[in-house]
């Protein structure tokens, strides 16, 4: 059975990347993308996949 949480946050142009890239993938991904860490801080990788979904999104 799939938690009402999981399904909430089901999102699947993040859980299409999360398959596909790699660390690297993500930095060069967000660099063209313009993507910033918040406050020069690393960010978890769901983190950063949500934020380069949203940006593929708009």
């Amino acid at each position: 059975m799939i938690s009402k949480e999981r399904i909430e946050k089901f999102n699947p142009i993040k859980d299409v990347l999360d398959k596909l890239l790699r660390d690297e993938d993500i930095k060069t991904l967000q660099q063209q993308l313009g993507i910033q860490a918040q406050n020069g801080t690393s960010q978890s990788r769901e983190a950063q996949l949500n934020e380069i979904a949203k940006s593929l999104e708009a």
